[in-house]
């Protein structure tokens, strides 16, 4: 049920719900209560409304699955973020914002949407993280820079998205730094040890600070006191293997020179985070047989390559920590 009581908590009206569970309310500047559900998204007019009313898309199609996200523009148009993709509001009407085909959200399901003090608006989905909306194409559809997935992150930025007095973007799993397109995870290492993370479970506290709900409570950010690791995370070879055999150099400060027959080359590396290692993921490429980087996490991190041919290769390695 919709309760609407006094600050002291009296009960001055309530109102069944269809849908399920209410994962996001938002009041707009016309004074309608809009809820996002585990199934659908619903309105109410005012308190002095008969009913809660389910909204539908324009041409009265149903809008199902779970609404996760919902922003009201300074304008007055509203973003729906959901298990169904993204939609807009205006003049009443609600339709899906068209994507750019090359330019296009890493996953139709959108779990965050933020407006910053800057006008940008930043998406967040299970896939590819950290997404922001770029423009406009000359078809009136959406462009999207895939920022999360340009740094290596797979999943989900975090879903909770604050913005501090910096402009630097916030969830419970990460911190983005638009200025300096740095992007940082953290976790128990951290001090960040609150459990399991909740979707839908945060909020901006008086002076900056930030709070995110998990299973073991409630984990508090001081965002003017985050400072990011200033060097990357080292890496080193441990082993080495040469057509599935150990294999001895002297020594790699000057590079490798295989022997001649040499088909498959085995690489066993490590980066050096004693805080978390596990939490490592990593990415790896020879330059010369694959130009695609391939990420790894910590349990397969001793890649093959091969068939290898006569010529000169470049191994190319790096570590990000993930919560």
């Amino acid at each position: 049920r919709l309760e609407h009581r006094t600050a002291q908590g009296r009960l001055l009206r309530d109102w069944p719900l269809d849908g399920g569970r209410a994962q996001r309310l938002l009041v707009r500047a016309n004074g309608e209560l809009w809820m996002g559900m585990q199934e659908g998204l619903y309105r109410l007019a005012g308190p002095a409304a008969a009913a809660v009313e389910r909204v539908t898309l324009a041409g009265g199609a149903a809008l199902h699955g779970g609404i996760y996200a919902l922003l009201e523009e300074p304008g007055g148009a509203l973003w729906v973020g959901g298990q169904q993709g993204r939609f807009r509001e205006q003049g009443g009407a609600l339709a899906a914002v068209a994507q750019a085909p090359d330019e296009a959200l890493g996953s139709p399901i959108v779990m965050g949407l933020l407006r910053a003090r800057d006008g940008t608006l930043w998406v967040d989905t299970p896939a590819s993280g950290l997404h922001r909306l770029r423009g406009w194409d000359g078809q009136g559809r959406a462009r999207f820079e895939r920022v999360g997935e340009r740094h290596g992150q797979e999943g989900v930025f975090g879903g909770n998205l604050h913005e501090d007095a910096q402009g630097r973007i916030w969830s419970q799993l990460a911190v983005y730094d638009p200025r300096a397109d740095r992007l940082d995870s953290f976790g128990a290492a951290e001090g960040a040890d609150f459990g399991s993370f909740w979707f839908f479970a945060s909020t901006e506290l008086p002076g900056g600070g930030l709070l995110f709900g998990g299973s073991r409570g409630l984990l508090r950010v001081q965002p003017e006191a985050y400072r990011p690791t200033a060097q990357p995370v080292p890496l080193v070879i441990s082993a080495l293997r040469v057509n599935g055999q150990p294999y001895h150099p002297q020594g790699l400060q000057q590079g490798l020179r295989l022997p001649a027959g040499t088909r498959t080359l085995g690489v066993e590396f490590a980066g050096l985070d004693y805080a978390d290692p596990g939490r490592l993921r990593y990415q790896y490429r020879l330059q010369g047989l694959d130009n695609e980087w391939t990420s790894a996490d910590a349990s397969a991190r001793s890649p093959s390559f091969g068939p290898l041919w006569p010529g000169r290769y470049v191994l190319q390695m790096r570590a990000a920590a993930q919560p």
